[in-house]
């Protein structure tokens, strides 16, 4: 707004909604994918590993937006390593709302942190054992989690 800042609108219970289906829809794709042509995958999980402990340390630290953009590359990370052009710039235009969903959910819970950690872990791990059906479920349980925290 001029001359007034910036406003930021809350993220709906049907917007979280609709951004939850697509991000299973382009994540769960993107890692179909992946292990169909599993070149790229021991990378992946080398650097998923390496962001899941960036958010370790901002969880440490209590700092909501680190842990929020090491969630966003995570997730991020994902889709681009797929190499689906397509697919990557859709979800590029989902990031905005991720984060501030995941900043406000770090904020409100901050023990919810933790489990997030773990939860990440499981789908690097799962990508790493090329399990899609795990990393389906496991991703499910993940966004289904992280969205009651933010629409509570």
């Amino acid at each position: 707004m001029p001359r007034r800042g910036a406003v930021v609108v809350p993220v709906s219970a049907q917007e979280a909604t609709d951004l939850l289906e697509m991000r299973l829809a382009l994540e769960t794709a993107a890692v179909r994918r992946l292990c169909r042509s599993s070149d790229s995958i021991d990378t992946l999980f080398g650097e998923l590993t390496e962001l899941v402990e960036r958010q370790r340390h901002g969880a440490a630290i209590g700092d909501a937006d680190q842990f929020a953009a090491a969630d966003d590359a995570f997730h991020r990370r994902i889709v681009e390593v797929a190499g689906n052009t397509i697919a990557g710039r859709f979800y590029g235009s989902l990031s905005d709302r991720q984060r501030r969903m995941m900043a406000d959910a770090a904020r409100s819970d901050s023990a919810r942190l933790t489990e997030l950690i773990g939860e990440h872990a499981e789908l690097a791990d799962a990508i790493g054992q090329r399990d899609v059906q795990a990393f389906e479920g496991a991703l499910l349980a993940h966004l289904e989690a992280t969205y009651r925290v933010v629409l509570a």
